[in-house]
């Protein structure tokens, strides 16, 4: 409820909602400033009040939330504003959705807090509890929601700016990387018998792309005169949807000539070579759990004694204290394990953000790490010449 711009008509409109949850809505060719539609508004809420003397104005957590989203598609992705609609929806809506947003207290956000550090994943009785990062996603999305209700004067303080973010207080082991050595990775796509998936793997590590990158590349994407990939578009696998890439730039990339090998016997396995196809997958984008289920079976070959006693014992790859030949690894994995390698051969952190398409200060707080012990490495070689 409110007094917006309208993107389309470059003119100013208002919205009302009465207590009984019934949407109004005017605009008119005049108003082309925010006072003058704001003085409509005014005027019309004066009149609602004079005609009912039991008036109380109730806005709802609901309707913020809806004009909270509406709001922000005018300037987010398509993926950042269903993930903010899935969270609201799931964690925020059923605790908070009915009641009057003027009556939220720090108090009650306490509540909810306390009942969030007790949620499991999937709800399951055993599982583990929600991690640190997801409880903060969470907490900070509802904070983002209160914060447009100030702005736009539907409470007078955002009660969540007194209390901090509640995390658990368990120390959370931080998940440890998995980095492929190439021995690993040739053993690997030495059981790789599909053309596709032997391309894929391909860019993915000699490339280091987000997945969801190269599940949206074209074929017109893939320049094998020049010897580039271009990334304009990525491929959100969990709302089955192409959006702008990560950081919304596009990015050219030299790849090597083991790449360029590799998609050249990819595009044989098509008919034609329709620039608008997919690169991977070609009438459609590969789904991701068809990726998953085949890198299972490549593993499954490369480790097969492995395979068998995970197996038997019902537990998952990632926890297998076993001899492995391969080690399990995700598919973010290989960005990853690409990273690690330009930094052996000597990259800098402005190149390796400029071939991820991250920033300087992303690479430097995911990898930073690494870049010592390269450079204690580099002296040494100066210290025995």
């Amino acid at each position: 409820m409110g007094v917006y711009k309208n993107n389309i008509t470059k003119k100013w409109e208002w919205v009302y909602r009465d207590k009984n949850g019934r949407q109004i809505r005017r605009k008119s060719i005049h108003w082309t400033t925010k006072a003058k539609a704001r003085e409509h508004f005014e005027s019309f809420l004066q009149e609602i009040k004079k005609n009912d003397d039991n008036y109380v104005e109730t806005i709802t957590l609901n309707h913020v939330v809806e004009e909270y989203l509406n709001n922000i598609s005018l300037s987010k992705k398509k993926s950042t504003i269903l993930r903010s609609q899935q969270t609201i929806s799931k964690h925020i809506l059923p605790y908070f959705g009915n009641i009057n947003i003027e009556h939220i207290t720090v108090r009650d956000i306490q509540r909810w807090q306390n009942n969030l550090l007790k949620k499991r994943v999937r709800g399951k009785k055993d599982g583990p509890f929600f991690r640190n990062k997801y409880l903060e996603n969470i907490q900070t999305q509802f904070k983002s929601v209160l914060n447009f209700a100030r702005i736009y004067g539907y409470i007078e303080t955002n009660p969540f700016e007194k209390i901090p973010i509640a995390l658990r207080r368990e120390y959370e082991e931080k998940k440890k990387m998995t980095i492929l050595t190439k021995s690993q990775f040739d053993t690997f796509m030495r059981v790789v018998d599909n053309p596709i998936d032997y391309g894929i793997y391909s860019v993915l590590y000699w490339c280091g792309l987000r997945s969801g990158e190269l599940l949206a590349l074209k074929i017109k994407d893939y320049d094998k005169i020049k010897k580039t990939l271009h990334i304009r578009t990525n491929y959100d696998t969990k709302n089955r949807i192409i959006t702008h890439t990560k950081n919304d730039h596009e990015r050219i990339i030299k790849i090597p000539d083991v790449c360029v090998a590799a998609l050249n016997r990819v595009l044989k396995e098509y008919p034609n070579t329709s620039e608008e196809y997919f690169l991977f997958g070609y009438h459609h984008v590969i789904p991701k759990s068809t990726l998953d289920n085949r890198k299972i079976a490549y593993w499954n070959k490369v480790n097969p004694e492995a395979a068998q006693e995970i197996e038997a014992l019902g537990i998952s790859r990632n926890s297998y204290e076993g001899h492995l030949n391969v080690p399990w690894f995700t598919f973010h994995e290989l960005r990853h394990t690409h990273v690690s390698t330009l930094i052996d051969i000597g990259w800098e952190a402005k190149d390796i953000a400029d071939r991820l398409g991250h920033s300087v200060h992303e690479v430097n707080e995911t990898y930073g790490h690494l870049f010592p012990q390269r450079k204690d490495e580099m002296f040494q070689k100066l210290n025995d010449l």
